[in-house]
């Protein structure tokens, strides 16, 4: 799998943006957040390419799980994206699930559930509790 393409990241979160994804009908995937070197957020784009996107991130509700869960699972593995993270908010309680790419299809390593903070080493590391969905700021 291909690491991160620079030591001391130069990265953002944008979204909603299209990811080609080529021979699909439309060629391309508008995922919500998605995680890529700053210098692509830099001017315009007309569509971004799987080798771009470190993370492609889905927040789902109970209307689309199977297509989030299963159906845009299989569709950014075939494009080669390493990290795929899945916000369910399906369920009483809001969580995550995070996925990493192995021999071209995700696997499963942490299922992050509210009240469980855990700590995510790869690709970059960052501690995460659901449960901060939650919480309304002040001001």
């Amino acid at each position: 799998m291909t690491r991160p393409r620079t030591p001391g990241w130069d990265l953002i979160t944008i979204g909603p943006v299209d990811v080609n994804v080529p021979g699909s009908l439309p060629g391309y995937r508008s995922p919500d957040p998605v995680t890529v070197p700053g210098k692509l957020a830099e001017g315009g784009y007309d569509l971004l390419k799987g080798q771009d996107v470190l993370i492609v991130t889905e927040i789902t509700g109970k209307d689309a799980i199977t297509r989030d869960m299963i159906t845009k699972r299989q569709v950014y593995a075939s494009i080669g994206i390493p990290f795929y993270w899945v916000v369910r908010l399906d369920q009483q309680e809001p969580r995550l699930i995070v996925f990493e790419l192995a021999a071209g299809e995700y696997r499963e390593r942490h299922d992050v559930r509210v009240g469980a903070p855990v700590t995510i080493d790869e690709p970059f590391r960052v501690t995460i509790d659901p449960g901060a969905l939650l919480r309304r700021r002040s001001g």
